[in-house]
């Protein structure tokens, strides 16, 4: 069973729940087109207890807001469903 180390909260219409996963850093862009805005883009990987989460859901680290570029993909291990990864995204500016 997959355990990360880090403490998540997934919000889902208004309720919470939290989940134990990593957030692995992606990329970190800067927009100058209008105003300036970073766009950080980060992997969450979530164990099955999480559930799916879906683009509609946020995702919490220490107090900070990410939201989900699309659906959670299940991985499966030996044809099992071992854990899920998702895209998420903090805007800034």
């Amino acid at each position: 069973m997959y355990r990360g180390k880090t403490k998540l909260g997934i919000a889902t219409a208004g309720n919470t729940r939290t989940v134990y996963g990593d957030l692995v850093p992606l990329a970190s862009e800067l927009y100058t087109d209008a105003g300036q805005q970073i766009v950080t883009r980060y992997r969450v990987i979530l164990p099955v207890s999480a559930g799916l989460v879906v683009a509609s859901d946020e995702v919490v680290v220490d107090g900070v807001k990410y939201a989900p570029k699309g659906d959670a993909e299940p991985h499966r291990l030996g044809g099992r469903l071992h854990h899920y990864e998702a895209v998420v995204e903090r805007v800034q500016g």
